[in-house]
């Protein structure tokens, strides 16, 4: 559902619908990727050409026919695709582009997370036009241009040797929105990709506002490190004198099984969620078990 491989065709859906249908039967969630994509490159040559007014009422039937088409199917959409990086559309339609696309879709999937999505945020700190500060200032100028909806960042996450600090400190200044943090695309470029791989992993993981939606890189380190952090077939515990039992978990659902060994018929089962939660706040699973 690419912009540029649909823009006009609409028999070019026909790819996505069957993918579509095989994630549903999967119980796969899927992001919509991309509604718009404002690199020139990637634009086909009859829309370059188009007048404003014309390339208007092109965007406008796009939208109005990729969005309903997928709404309630897919968790999220890519609203823009590298716009701090490439202007396309504002540049043919005005700086309130942006604001306009976001209005458009949300009111045409109201339920879906819609995305800016944009690369070297967090993989270089020396593309001023992805920085962490531009992508902040970016927001702000699709929020004056009118778009009160919800917002999510996209980080595509394409590295070549990370600088994990930077990373980090990127990620800080971005999750201090509040808004959700999505590593999009993650992958590595050049040598030690499985070293590399399980670094970028491993922090966009531990941080408490991202989320990994996309590894372009299956393999040995990511089947690891699922596993890893699946915390399935953990082993039993017992409770101490005062009936406690501690032990760290990851955010996640989970179920847990309580028997008392001198009473028939005590097993109870309960199921919770770990969350992200305020360090001034405990989280604890009370259950009574009683003859």
């Amino acid at each position: 559902m690419v912009q540029h491989r649909v823009f006009k065709r609409q028999g070019g859906l026909l790819c996505p619908d069957a993918m579509l249908r095989f994630a549903s039967t999967n119980n796969i969630r899927v992001r919509g990727h991309n509604v718009f994509w404002d690199d020139p490159r990637f634009q086909p040559q009859w829309v370059k050409s188009l007048s404003s007014n014309d390339l208007l009422f092109a965007v406008n039937k796009r939208v109005n026919s990729i969005v309903p088409r997928y709404a309630g199917k897919v968790i999220a959409w890519d609203v823009e695709n590298e716009n701090l990086h490439f202007q396309f559309f504002e540049s043919k339609l005005g700086p309130n582009a942006s604001a306009m696309f976001f209005n458009d879709v949300h009111r045409l999937d109201p339920g879906a997370m819609l995305f800016l999505n944009d690369y070297n945020t967090i993989e270089q700190s020396g593309d001023v036009a992805s920085s962490p500060a531009s992508y902040l200032q970016k927001i702000l100028q699709i929020r004056s241009g009118g778009y009160r909806g919800p917002m999510a960042i996209g980080l595509e996450s394409h590295f070549s040797t990370p600088n994990i600090p930077y990373m980090r400190a990127a990620i800080d200044k971005l999750g201090a929105t509040g808004l959700p943090i999505w590593l999009t695309e993650v992958d590595i470029q050049g040598p030690n990709q499985a070293t590399f791989l399980d670094q970028v992993l491993r922090e966009g993981y531990s941080h408490p506002r991202t989320t990994i939606s996309e590894i372009s890189q299956p393999g040995d380190v990511v089947d690891r490190l699922i596993k890893e952090w699946s915390h399935s077939g953990l082993s039993a515990g017992t409770t101490d004198s005062n009936g406690h039992f501690k032990t760290h978990l990851s955010h996640g659902d989970y179920e847990v099984t309580i028997t008392h060994p001198n009473m028939v018929n005590s097993s109870v089962t309960r199921n919770f969620k770990i969350a992200p939660i305020k360090k001034s706040q405990q989280k604890s699973l009370h259950v009574k078990v009683s003859a």
